[in-house]
């Protein structure tokens, strides 16, 4: 457990985890509220768009694989995430953005974003101290989720409560991607010092 812990790496791809979810919970927030109050869509027809939003979501992770496969960075893929989604999510909620451009938004948001979990999770194996701890090194990445899904909520409802309703959070939308392009310049240092190791 100490040699875990002892990773950098690992810590960076649980934080990016963290933002991730945060993210993810706030367009599931927003989605029943566009969906149904404003589209006036059926609840069975708003569930049938969430789950195609979802549904990209792997997409994106399976995109990721490929990727990586073929010697994409981690931490390009991090930051392609976090770029695309914090563009897109400032569109969604802006105020002036059209009601007809908002679903392709949510769902580039789900698909690109989909790069990160998968660059994470593959990060957390790589970093990990040694073959027999990938397990645990990738449950602690994965741990980074679980907070995210502790913490976005609440920081959520102080959010929406300090400006009042979503198209006024667009610039919000930019916190933790801005945060996340950091995290992902570490993790390309973290994945260049982590390669003369592994004899990369």
């Amino acid at each position: 457990m100490r040699a875990t812990l002892a990773r950098p790496g690992l810590w960076l791809f649980g934080a990016c985890f963290v933002l991730f979810s945060i993210q993810w919970l706030a367009l599931m927030a927003w989605l029943p509220t566009f969906l149904i109050e404003i589209q006036g869509r059926s609840p069975a027809g708003s569930a049938l768009v969430t789950a195609l939003i979802v549904a990209f979501t792997a997409l994106g992770s399976i995109g990721a694989a490929l990727l990586m496969h073929r010697g994409a960075a981690r931490g390009m893929l991090i930051a392609i995430a976090c770029g695309v989604m914090g563009l897109s999510a400032a569109l969604l909620f802006a105020p002036l953005t059209p009601e007809s451009a908002k679903i392709p938004l949510a769902l580039c948001f789900t698909l690109i974003g989909g790069l990160l979990p998968a660059a994470c999770l593959e990060g957390g194996a790589a970093h990990a101290p040694s073959r027999n701890q990938v397990a645990m090194a990738s449950g602690f990445v994965a741990q980074g989720a679980a907070l995210g899904s502790v913490i976005g909520p609440p920081l959520l409802a102080v959010a929406m409560n300090s400006v009042g309703d979503w198209s006024s959070a667009w610039w919000m939308m930019l916190i933790c991607p801005g945060l996340g392009l950091l995290i992902a310049i570490a993790v390309l240092r973290a994945d260049a010092r982590l390669a003369p190791l592994q004899g990369v």
